[in-house]
């Protein structure tokens, strides 16, 4: 799969701690696509989103994306105050064992 230059624009707000966007798909898109709608911003950052998800280890390696950068977006969510988010975003990317078992663990220990 070929990646555009504004895909690529958007995997780097989307996926940089120092981007206002960090971490929304939304914001990212609109950011960098030429449009002012939210719904088709909306509807772009879920489609990258996807296709991040299905590349993200190949974007990983060739953006030099570690998994340290992965953890990085998932605890700025964390300290914004959606840890329910948080745990969706890190199930959504792979990083965390969606299991039922390992998911009820997770939820639980980051409730106290």
């Amino acid at each position: 799969m070929q990646e555009t230059i504004k895909f690529k624009k958007w995997c780097q707000l989307f996926l940089d701690p120092k981007s206002k966007t960090m971490g929304n798909a939304t914001q990212s898109a609109l950011a960098v696509y030429k449009t002012k709608k939210y719904e088709s911003a909306s509807s772009i950052g879920y489609q990258n989103f996807r296709k991040l998800q299905v590349t993200g280890l190949g974007i990983s390696e060739t953006e030099g994306i570690s998994i340290k950068d992965w953890y990085r977006i998932a605890s700025n969510k964390a300290i914004k105050g959606s840890y329910e988010q948080t745990l969706d975003f890190m199930y959504r990317l792979g990083i965390l064992d969606s299991s039922p078992l390992m998911e009820k663990k997770a939820r639980k220990s980051l409730r106290g």
